[in-house]
């Protein structure tokens, strides 16, 4: 018999049954379609050998006029500035140099516990102090109490517990009659959101004012937010204070607050989001209090004045002023368009933000109501085109919204954990013509799936992959991405291998049958076409064609046969019977890559019973 080729649709398509989905992929992990054909995706490898603590949620990077690069990384203990492959703790103090008492420490025998005595910290656990000028304490050497802590409990208002190395010889008190100087770190956040009632929690509040629904009960997940003001960085803890870097100062500074820089006037203490507007040089806050009045309004948007970052104070000689959205409780997030315009969104409608000069200096318009952003993080700008995930639909918007069609719609959407939407984010790849989701699936508490659109060519394909936050391709030539565990930030698309491991990937069709599925069909060979040139040098490529079968969509597949195919493989002889069959490419080698081209089948039709 003549040799079959046996083709299928670019993409992953699994808004069907795998029989009624016939000619289609219907699962893949970490395979992306370029051209129409599906391949195993780029490789991962530590950026730099360092690491940082916390899950991060945040990546942004600049340049300074000299050419110096910078990242910075937001996690929900600390925030980073990346300079030279080290992370500088550029993380804003909330309380400084403040004196402690004489002998503020207490010691329990044989105990590395110290508890600390501070009638005003502040405090809560997880939050870092740092001590100085403490003097050795019950043999605990001064130097094991002079320096950053991480506090370990809060039992009261008056006291904390912080961990040293070095066991107390004996109880008591003791820390030095010169009482010792703390300064405290901004309070740290949670890592994933903790659901309860009330406004201001959970998934990003949907829902009336003041409404119950599934949100963050003691506050919400900590998120940064930033944005380069000419070579300075100016960022804010979401729902917090605005801050300031001065890159002049160095990155052995931190953060400070951007009301107590020179000329501050009425900046807001609370924010949701910070952006600057490139293009006019505006700082704008998403999500503010009004000038006046400290009480967050989150549905109110602040600017300042045009090229200050610390004016705030509207004046006929200043173009600093606010607008209050009036669709929605709240606003969730906003992304800058490379034309200028900010797209903004609240918990029900999506506006467009575009600046118009004196004396309104922006203008609003509603483009659509009845639709949402599934946290702050979920939408990205690439192409020319605004791409966002929504709480159940993908959105493009291209000067009108348009819900983006979706192979995967089901997949993704009937399998996710709606309660940490807060954590999902928008992974743009330039490079190959994609936007990646990345969200938690719907028993996991955190991110451990992706799913992936090649706006090029309309396609979808999903995968899994714990990954927390994600830039593009920057001076790098690489995208970067941060692990949720274990503070390693990676940098993508590079080599083929899993930082050291074998990438697993894997490709597997819909059903397919002869005919209109009345016969069975009979397989005897098939001639692979598989580009492996993309792999390591040195490293025998190779890779594993199963063939499964059933004979009616209600059976279960079995795996009828396992061929194990290399760059020199001809054919594979195989014998099988079955009325339909799935076939399934996958590879767990280091140093493999590949690339499906058109698989051939030695199959005929084999009687009806």
């Amino acid at each position: 018999m003549p040799l079959v080729k046996v083709d299928f649709a670019p993409g992953v398509n699994k808004e069907g049954t795998r029989y009624t989905n016939e000619n289609q992929y219907y699962d893949s992990d970490k395979t992306r379609f370029r051209k129409g054909r599906p391949e195993s995706i780029g490789g991962w490898e530590k950026y730099t050998p360092n690491t940082f603590q916390g899950v991060c949620r945040s990546i942004f990077h600049w340049h300074r006029l000299n050419g110096t690069k910078y990242y910075t990384i937001g996690t929900n203990l600390k925030y980073y500035l990346l300079d030279a492959n080290v992370f500088a703790d550029i993380t804003p103090i909330r309380v400084a140099a403040a004196g402690l008492a004489s002998n503020p420490f207490t010691t329990v025998n044989e105990s590395t516990t110290v508890i600390v005595a501070d009638s005003s910290h502040g405090a809560e656990e997880g939050d870092f102090v740092t001590i100085a000028s403490a003097a050795t304490t019950r043999g605990i050497p001064a130097a094991e109490l002079n320096k950053e802590h991480q506090i370990v409990t809060v039992p009261g208002t008056g006291t904390y517990t912080i961990s040293v190395d070095t066991a107390a010889t004996s109880s008591g008190t003791g820390g030095g009659t010169t009482p010792p100087t703390v300064e405290y770190q901004v309070n740290t956040g949670l890592e994933i959101a903790v659901l309860g009632p009330g406004w201001g929690a959970g998934t990003w509040g949907r829902g009336t004012w003041d409404s119950d629904a599934d949100r963050v009960a003691h506050g919400i997940l900590r998120i940064w937010h930033q944005d380069k003001f000419g070579e300075d960085l100016v960022f804010n803890i979401r729902d917090g204070a605005l801050y300031f870097w001065n890159s002049s100062d160095g990155t052995g500074t931190r953060g400070t607050l951007l009301s107590a820089e020179s000329g501050a006037s009425q900046v807001p203490t609370v924010v949701r989001q910070v952006l600057v507007s490139q293009v006019d040089r505006h700082v704008i806050a998403y999500g503010a209090n009004p000038k006046g009045s400290s009480t967050q309004d989150p549905l109110l948007i602040r600017w300042s004045t045009q090229e200050s970052a610390v004016d705030w104070n509207p004046t006929a000689t200043t173009t600093a002023g606010d607008f209050r959205l009036t669709v929605g409780s709240q606003i969730i997030g906003a992304l800058q368009t490379a034309n200028g315009e900010i797209l903004v969104w609240t918990d029900e409608a999506i506006y467009a933000q575009q600046y118009i000069g004196p004396p309104y200096t922006f203008g609003f318009k509603l483009l659509s109501g009845g639709l949402d952003l599934a946290g702050p993080n979920a939408a990205a700008f690439m192409n020319g085109l605004g791409f966002w995930m929504g709480v159940s639909n993908f959105y493009v918007y291209s000067g009108s919204v348009k819900s983006l069609p979706c192979t995967l719609l089901d997949h993704v959407f009937n399998d996710i954990n709606i309660g940490e939407s807060s954590q999902f984010f928008a992974a743009p790849n330039s490079g190959f013509n994609e936007i990646s989701w990345f969200y938690c699936s719907h028993d996991s508490p955190s991110i451990d799936r992706y799913v992936t659109h090649n706006y090029e060519d309309g396609t979808w394909y999903p995968g899994t992959l714990e990954r927390s936050a994600w830039i593009d391709a920057t001076d790098t030539e690489y995208p970067l991405a941060t692990e949720v565990t274990g503070g390693i930030l990676y940098k993508h698309e590079y080599g083929v291998d899993a930082d050291g491991s074998a990438l697993n990937s894997y490709i597997e069709s819909s059903d397919f049958d002869i005919g209109e599925g009345d016969k069975f069909m009979f397989v005897s060979r098939i001639v692979p076409d598989v580009d492996f040139s993309n792999g390591t040098s040195g490293v025998s490529q190779t890779g594993n064609m199963i063939l499964k079968t059933r004979n009616y969509p209600g059976n279960p597949l079995t795996t009828n046969s396992t061929s194990a195919i290399t760059d020199t493989t001809e054919q594979a002889f195989i014998r099988a019977r079955a009325r339909q069959a799935v076939l399934r490419w996958e590879t767990n080698t280091i140093g493999v890559a590949w690339r499906m081209g058109v698989t051939r089948m030695d199959m005929k039709p084999d009687g009806g019973r």
